[in-house]
């Protein structure tokens, strides 16, 4: 009897003219047979052993990697274990502790994992300096919002301060995808409730805009057909996380659409994805950002899709996005004269 062929996923025709060719190959070599993410019960997904993430790099040494379960006892999320795993860099602290980063995974607030994307994370917290703080908050709205800044009161508190060896005149946040719109959540949240102060935000393929659709929004009719984020997934994670429509304009879903003082965000570095339906809210975010006054690097990777910072062992374009993450908090932190960094900080 013929072995049975697996189904294929070709690429459309609409994205193979933009499409990076080092992406594409990859792509038609390792990920065309690969089933659909939106297509599979989500109960069978979560259920599969967790793999590395196709063209990943493996994480690199750090000098210390621990899990550190928080238990917030007030607020929301009263009573939760929320698992985060904190990489520490290797070598002496410098005086008055470590810098940190509260870094929210993502997955579409749906899947994943804290070994998603380590890659990224360990290479900023050796390269920059940093202590990475990491969480994969997978609850249905707002309960995912309410762990991450439980998770950021912990760790800007004096239990995280001596805990992680950390110094709070040094913490951003950072997110990518879901965990990016988790992270600009939290800025803003951190200035609608007077603290705590927030460094610097890094922004890697966040979404920003929750509200938008093929019907309603340009880019998403564009890259409606975008092979690692097509709308129809990008809604399928969005059904999951917001199921009440009423919430998808809410600015803790859709941080793009915050009415609060955007003069008083944090400095931003933002890595976007040239063909991916988030593509123009993001940059739209940056744009508002620089309005206000708010000092903004957006680097657009205009032949690239969504799930490249995190396939650094594949795509050129991957460590490039890794270098511009590492290079820019280690000058929020270290440089006084960064762009990245509150002035009167």
């Amino acid at each position: 009897m013929a072995q049975e062929q697996p189904k294929l996923y070709p690429l459309h025709p609409s994205q193979e003219a933009g499409l990076n060719a080092e992406y594409k190959a990859f792509y038609n070599k390792d990920l065309i047979a690969t089933p659909r993410v939106y297509t599979l019960p989500i109960d069978v997904i979560r259920s599969l052993p967790q793999r590395p993430f196709p063209g990943s790099a493996p994480e690199i040494p750090v000098g210390k990697r621990e899990s550190i379960p928080i238990t917030p006892d007030s607020g929301p999320a009263k009573g939760v274990t929320i698992p985060t795993r904190c990489y520490t860099p290797s070598g002496s602290a410098p005086s008055g502790g470590w810098p940190v980063v509260v870094y929210y995974h993502g997955g579409g607030w749906t899947l994943g994992g804290l070994d998603l994307g380590a890659d990224a994370q360990t290479n900023i917290c050796e390269r920059a300096n940093i202590v990475i703080n990491r969480l994969a908050p997978e609850h249905v709205f707002p309960a995912a919002v309410d762990d991450a800044w439980a998770a950021l009161l912990w760790v800007a508190s004096a239990a995280g301060k001596e805990r992680l060896n950390i110094n709070l005149e040094n913490l951003a946040v950072a997110g990518d995808s879901a965990g990016g719109n988790l992270a600009a959540v939290m800025a803003q949240r951190a200035v609608t409730r007077g603290g705590p102060l927030i460094k610097t935000q890094l922004l890697d393929i966040p979404v920003m805009d929750n509200t938008a659709t093929v019907d309603n929004n340009p880019c998403w009719r564009e890259q409606q057909h975008a092979p690692s984020l097509p709308a129809e997934q990008m809604m399928w994670f969005r059904n999951f996380y917001l199921p009440n429509e009423a919430d998808w304009s809410h600015p803790d879903a859709s941080p793009l659409l915050w009415a609060g003082d955007w003069s008083k965000l944090p400095p931003a570095v933002m890595i976007v994805a040239g063909m991916d339906v988030l593509r123009d809210e993001g940059e739209a975010f940056g744009a508002k950002l620089k309005q206000a006054g708010v000092n903004v690097q957006v680097t657009t990777f205009a032949d690239q899709t969504h799930t490249f910072p995190v396939m650094s062992g594949a795509l050129e374009s991957g460590r490039r996005a890794i270098t511009i993450m590492c290079d820019s908090l280690r000058d929020a932190f270290y440089n006084k004269n960064s762009i990245f960094a509150r002035s009167n900080i």
